[in-house]
């Protein structure tokens, strides 16, 4: 499934003791997962301008332009607050056995746990490599990462004049009476679902033209911008059906995506949409689905007027049913 391929080329890597380990994951763009294994628990998580640092004091003496986020120790009283810009925030706090992650997309750095996520922090233009900093000797650290794809600038422009002119079109997508031009290039080369249908032997390939009725235009005519810019900018209430079409057209950065809008956006109107979709694919055992669903139902249980909100329109929307039988 899409978003099978969602959570595929992790590495991973050990550490212990006392150090800033820096790499080069070879993109401007990453996702860092760390798991405290044992020892001391403080550490800091982010990015730096530099590879070639390999200890704390020649980190303190870089200065600001390094953007971390402290974990477990209190930055109020130190002058770690010069150069950790993003950890004089708050302190995240994490026990043995629990994960942090940290996604820069290359403009910013995001940092979620549990059902939390803080940011996007914005950092000066440049590029960075993800940093993981350990205090003590016998701190142990797990370190998962991967990259992220991201367009080079020139790419980028390309595609969203691409999508802003839909000059050329040589497709096009229905939808509720609406009809939205694509290029069948673009489509088929971010998804296979798409390539294979447009194929000459399908009906779409002979028409040229693909059609979706099951969600509204408003939701085709995102997925499509991101097809085109890699950006989504959904309401809330349209992220069940752009999780839909992520899983179905194979667009695993969509699904990823949309899923953590999810996270941070569920609330007690689009939380009945969110929880059954995501439960449907999760029943199917989507690995990514699976791990979403216990990512919003934490959020649900540490959250009880957000479980009330929810509950209550569960509650109205079956009795609502019950009534016109």
């Amino acid at each position: 499934m899409a978003s099978d391929a969602a959570r595929t080329q992790w590495v991973e890597k050990r550490i212990k003791g006392a150090s800033a380990t820096i790499w080069d994951v070879g993109t401007a763009a990453f996702e860092v997962k760390v798991v405290l294994e044992s020892g001391s628990t403080e550490y800091f998580i982010g990015v730096t301008p530099s590879e070639l640092l390999q200890t704390q004091q020649e980190m303190l003496r870089v200065g600001r332009p390094n953007w971390l986020h402290v974990i477990n120790r209190s930055l109020t009283s130190n002058g770690h607050a010069e150069w950790a810009q993003v950890a004089r925030q708050f302190p995240v706090s994490r026990g043995i056995g629990e994960e942090v992650c940290m996604k820069f997309d290359g403009n910013a750095v995001t940092l979620s746990y549990d059902s939390t996520s803080l940011g996007p922090y914005l950092v000066p233009a440049g590029k960075y490599f993800p940093c993981v900093l350990a205090f003590y000797p016998d701190t142990a650290l797990t370190i998962q990462y991967r990259p992220l794809c991201k367009r080079k600038c020139c790419e980028s422009q390309i595609c969203d004049k691409l999508f802003r002119d839909r000059k050329f079109t040589d497709a096009s997508i229905m939808c509720g009476g609406h009809q939205i031009p694509v290029h069948r290039c673009v489509l088929a080369a971010v998804s296979p679902v798409f390539e294979r249908m447009l194929e000459s032997g399908m009906r779409e390939g002979h028409t040229t033209t693909i059609e979706i009725q099951d969600v509204s235009p408003e939701a085709i005519e995102i997925m499509v911008r991101y097809i085109y810019t890699g950006d989504a900018l959904p309401m809330s209430t349209q992220l069940s059906a752009l999780f839909v079409l992520g899983n179905r057209y194979m667009i695993p950065s969509l699904v990823s995506d949309i899923g953590d809008l999810m996270v941070q956006q569920l609330d007690k109107i689009n939380g009945k949409d969110i929880l059954h979709v995501v439960r449907r694919h999760a029943t199917c055992a989507d690995e990514f689905s699976v791990e979403l669903w216990d990512k919003l139902t934490a959020k649900l249980h540490g959250d009880r007027e957000l479980m009330q909100g929810v509950m209550e329109t569960f509650c109205c929307t079956s009795a609502d049913e019950i009534s016109h039988h």
